[in-house]
């Protein structure tokens, strides 16, 4: 009984707290409602994280005249596009962690034993089958700092040169990055890599090893491995505070192969410039695949993309990118180069929430004897949720 007079009091001190607190934020009195999540989220050793993507996006045209035309139904969809939830923590000065979960609507994996062709080649997971929500771990990493500038991450670690480009972006809610998206790279993996800061605010350096299967394949037990290597440099630092935004970037991933197995070497290079006003940036891209005699052909992807983002201090942004991919650019004939425009106005009244409205283009070059295509128009209204 006494238990009992105990948790009712309980019950009733936390709700008078409660209500004292909304009143407080009513009233605009006290931190606000940011300041308190912060609060209930970051400390100095532990920070709470998520976010969610939402939108809802409507096929003006599906870009296939041979199967609709016309008559095609204008496929729709809400959707939680992904939902990220996780915690990083300090665990000793020299020793951090993270673990993040993925939720996101995936499609059933094809093996590599039943495509053909490029979607045959080890370690490329195309998609089929019906859309479901599943939930994947996106990053299950430590970190050691070894020495001054340099530390170890290994687990289920990002791709840095994927979040180099995403951080520049900045539109992750609406569009994946070209590279990411073309699925010319995983935006995480197992596997460790290290970085050096280097001195001055130079740039950074890292290299490492990965499965080479994606976060969402982890169990990858086939005999190859991956090497990553990445190099970002502000190479206009020195010259003052307005040329340091300015960066390049070169990055390399390659399956670690003997003569008797294919060769796959995945590359992009990255120039940019970052402010609180704008970021433009151009970014090249590529995958080459030599495969051993008989076991396929071999194929040159190379694609080219500028990226475009104005922020200005009425919390309303800008968005563009123009996107060109030839899956083989030796043979032009048979796979024709494929294009996305993409443009769009973002509206973020909140560090907690931005909405943005955009519009999709997407064509692929004329074929000669191949089937008839038309753009893809559509259209997206994407929301993020960041705590």
């Amino acid at each position: 009984m006494k238990a009992s007079r105990k948790a009712w009091a309980g019950a009733v001190a936390l709700a008078v707290v409660l209500a004292g607190t909304a009143f407080d934020v009513r009233a605009g009195e006290g931190p606000s409602l940011e300041d308190r999540l912060a609060q209930l989220t970051k400390t100095e050793s532990l920070t709470i994280e998520g976010k969610a993507f939402l939108r809802y996006w409507y096929d003006v045209k599906d870009g296939d005249a041979a199967t609709q035309g016309e008559g095609e139904p204008h496929d729709n969809s809400f959707e939680v596009w992904r939902f990220y939830f996780g915690a990083r923590a300090r665990v000793l000065p020299w020793l951090s962690m993270r673990l993040t979960s993925d939720v996101g609507p995936e499609k059933k994996q094809k093996t590599a034993e039943e495509g053909t062709g490029q979607e045959g080649t080890s370690h490329l997971h195309e998609v089929s089958g019906e859309s479901s929500y599943q939930l994947f771990l996106k990053y299950a990493w430590l970190e050691a700092a070894l020495a001054p500038g340099l530390t170890l991450r290994a687990g289920i670690v990002d791709n840095p040169h994927n979040d180099l480009v995403d951080n520049l972006w900045g539109y992750r809610f609406v569009a994946k990055n070209p590279g990411d998206q073309l699925k010319l790279w995983d935006s995480a993996d197992l596997g460790a890599y290290l970085r050096y800061n280097l001195p001055s605010g130079f740039g950074t350096v890292a290299a490492g090893v990965f499965n080479g299967s994606g976060y969402k394949s982890a169990l990858d037990t086939d005999a190859t491995k991956d090497a990553i290597g990445q190099v970002v440099l502000a190479p206009l630092s020195p010259l003052g505070e307005a040329f340091a935004p300015f960066q390049i970037a070169g990055f390399v991933q390659a399956q670690m192969t003997g003569d008797s197995r294919e060769r796959l070497i995945t590359w992009s290079g990255f120039a940019g410039y970052r402010d609180s006003w704008f970021m433009l940036g151009y970014m090249v891209m590529g995958r080459n695949n030599r495969p051993a005699e008989g076991k396929g052909d071999s194929f040159n992807g190379l694609g080219h993309s500028a990226l475009l983002r104005f922020d200005t201090p009425w919390k309303v942004g800008l968005l563009g990118r123009f996107t060109l991919y030839d899956s083989n650019s030796g043979d032009s004939d048979e796979t024709p180069a494929s294009y996305e425009a993409l443009a769009g106005v973002s509206y973020s009244p909140a560090k907690l929430l931005s909405v943005a409205a955009s519009t999709a283009l997407t064509w692929d070059d004329e074929v000669e004897g191949g089937a008839e295509t038309e753009t893809g128009v559509r259209a997206l209204l994407s929301t993020e949720l960041n705590f």
